[in-house]
C-alpha cells in the first residue's frame, strides 16, 4: 500500500509551497485537488452548481450562504474527483501527498480510517497579511485591486477559515497556523515525516 499524505487548509495560507517542500524532502509524488477540481469543472455546464466560485456573484451572499456554497463545491469535488483517485493511490506503491482547499474535514477523516498515512489543515491566522496575500495576487479573480472589493472578500474568507478549524478540531484532525512560522517543518511533523528542515 502507498503512503498518501492529506494536506488540507484555507486559500493562501501556503499549502502548495509545503506540498512542493515535503515532496521534495521526502521523494512524495504531488497531487493536487485544484486540478482535480477544475477538470470537473471544465467537463460541467456553465451553470452547474460546481462552477459557483467562477464569477464573483458569491461576493453579494452573505457569509453563511457563500460558505454553504463553498462546502458545496468542495463536497462534490471530493465525492466525484478526489475519492476515485484516493482508491487508486492507496492501493498503488508510491508516496503521494494530495493537497488542497477543497479538502473537507469529514472527508480527510474518512480517507485516514480508510488507510491514508496521515493528514493535517494548514491556516494562516494572520488575516493583515492573508489582506495584503489577496491584494498583490487575487485567487479569486473577483477583487481587482479594489479595496471595497477586497473588504467584501474577507468576512467570506474569515468564514471559511474559523468552520474549518471548529471542524477539524471537532473531528481530532491536526491544524497547525503557519502565522506562526515554521509551517512547513510543522506540517511535516504533524504528518510523521521526521527529517528536520
Amino acid at each position: 500500500m502507498g503512503r498518501v499524505y492529506l494536506l488540507g487548509g484555507t486559500s493562501r495560507a501556503g499549502k502548495t509551497s509545503c506540498a512542493d517542500q515535503i515532496a521534495g524532502q521526502f521523494g512524495l509524488e504531488k497531487c493536487s485537488v485544484d486540478a482535480v477540481r477544475q477538470s470537473l469543472q471544465a467537463s460541467a455546464p456553465a451553470d452547474d452548481p460546481i462552477n459557483y466560485f467562477s464569477n464573483c456573484a458569491w461576493l453579494d451572499l452573505s457569509t453563511k450562504n457563500s460558505l454553504d456554497r463553498k462546502n458545496d463545491v468542495a463536497q462534490r469535488t471530493c465525492r466525484l474527483g478526489v475519492a476515485p483517485l484516493m482508491e487508486g493511490l492507496l492501493v498503488a506503491n508510491r508516496g503521494v501527498i494530495v493537497e488542497g482547499d477543497d479538502l473537507l474535514p469529514e472527508f480527510v477523516e474518512q480517507w485516514v480510517s480508510l488507510g491514508a498515512t496521515a493528514a493535517v489543515f494548514l491556516v494562516y491566522t494572520d488575516h493583515e497579511e492573508i489582506r495584503r496575500r489577496y491584494w498583490d495576487g487575487d485567487a479569486t479573480a473577483c477583487i481587482h485591486r479594489d479595496r471595497e472589493r477586497l473588504e467584501r472578500f474577507i468576512p467570506h474568507y474569515l468564514g471559511w477559515e474559523r468552520w474549518l478549524q471548529s471542524d477539524a478540531a471537532g473531528r481530532n484532525l491536526t491544524v497547525v497556523d503557519a502565522k506562526n512560522g515554521s509551517a512547513t517543518s510543522n506540517v511535516a511533523t504533524a504528518l510523521g515525516l521526521s527529517r528536520a528542515y
